[in-house]
């Protein structure tokens, strides 16, 4: 997908849904809750990739979000109940709203806290209370899981299904949602798998593409050629160490047009930003709340960009040096440069072709507007 599903972009090869991938494996399939990849244009109309719906648009009205997602994961617990001692096996996706924006409000006892912002954002009272408002929101998503992971210990599941868990971007803040630094690509990702029963941290560069390989691994599927992941039971059982040279992300339309490519290794990261002379933030993708007010008040606005930035990450965590420009990195440069290249040309990025034409019927902002 190169854009937002509820701004009319979808999925190019629709088949290739995970829910889809599964049914034809003879799995029940069944959504409870949030999904960000079925074009909802014209309204009503989004595509279906599952047998069941389990919360119908006609449930949520009049709630709000903290008790939309309980109403998911209750639903989601029910669907586990239902069909624990099934014959048929069942793949169940549940999404949540939280922590997307607009956070909850805090409660007193939350706000005493007094969470710190991330060395990224300023440190200022707004800042503090958007993260404890944004904590507040982890802390309901986290209720959340605990009831379907209940529904699933209750059953006697627990051990025998494979569980994922994971978001798909960075935390909605200026400089982390919607850029292809750590901040805005770094995840979390936690895993179940009943091949693995000691529990680990793994500190090694994987990705949302190495989902799929893993899942047919652990269903015993046999490799599939041509697939960018793969597969993470070989990190989980210790039997190497790393899966990946580097790994690649991507943003090409959020609310506005913003093409960007990257390439990490496991010290640096190359980033380019593909927007001719505008060099400077796209307002639009950046979700609006207290933080991105503070910095729009200090210019974030005209805060200057560079085409291309090459970061160490073992000396400069947060990106804040540029190294792109530095005549000691140029061999460095030239070869993240290439593998980026390389990459584009392997997957067929249409960047290579000039400007990425606005598919029909989608919405896009433009990106001098101030919000989405």
């Amino acid at each position: 997908m190169l854009g937002l599903a509820h701004r009319g972009f979808g999925l190019v090869d629709p088949s290739e849904h995970l829910a889809r991938r599964l049914s034809r494996l003879g799995y029940e399939t069944a959504l409870s809750g949030e999904q960000h990849v079925a074009s909802k244009r014209p309204v009503g109309s989004e595509e279906q990739f599952h047998d069941h719906r389990l919360t119908p648009a006609a449930d949520l009205r009049g709630l709000d979000h903290a008790a939309r997602d309980r109403l998911y994961a209750k639903r989601a617990a029910k669907f586990i109940e239902q069909h624990a001692g099934g014959d048929r096996p069942f793949y169940l996706e549940c999404g949540f709203f939280f922590p997307h924006r607009p956070f909850p409000e805090t409660s007193v006892d939350e706000t005493t806290g007094d969470i710190a912002p991330p060395a990224y954002l300023p440190d200022t009272p707004r800042t503090r209370a958007d993260m404890s408002a944004y904590a507040t929101a982890m802390r309901s998503a986290d209720a959340c899981f605990g009831i379907v992971i209940d529904a699933l210990r209750r059953t006697g599941l627990d051990r025998r299904a494979i569980i994922v868990v994971t978001t798909d971007h960075g935390p909605a803040f200026p400089w982390a949602k919607c850029n292809l630094n750590d901040e805005g690509t770094g995840v979390m990702l936690m895993m179940r798998l009943p091949q693995i029963t000691a529990p680990r941290v793994v500190d090694a560069m994987v990705t949302h593409l190495d989902i799929l390989p893993t899942i047919n691994e652990a269903l015993g599927q046999p490799e599939e050629p041509g697939l960018e992941g793969r597969s993470l039971l070989p990190l989980l059982r210790e039997e190497t160490a790393a899966v990946h040279e580097e790994i690649f992300a991507e943003v090409t339309f959020h609310a506005a047009y913003e093409p960007m490519r990257s390439v990490r290794t496991d010290r640096y990261r190359y980033i380019r930003r593909f927007m001719g002379d505008w060099l400077r933030p796209v307002l639009p993708n950046i979700d609006d709340g207290p933080s991105r007010r503070e910095l729009h008040e200090a210019g974030l606005g005209e805060q200057p960009l560079p085409a291309e930035s090459l970061h160490d990450l073992e000396r400069d965590p947060f990106g804040a040096v540029n190294l792109a420009e530095a005549p000691e990195h140029a061999a460095l440069l030239a070869d993240l440069r290439g593998r980026l290249n390389l990459w584009m040309v392997r997957t067929r990025d249409p960047l290579l072709s000039g400007e990425v034409r606005v598919p029909s019927g989608a919405v896009i902002t433009p990106r001098d507007a101030w919000l989405p």
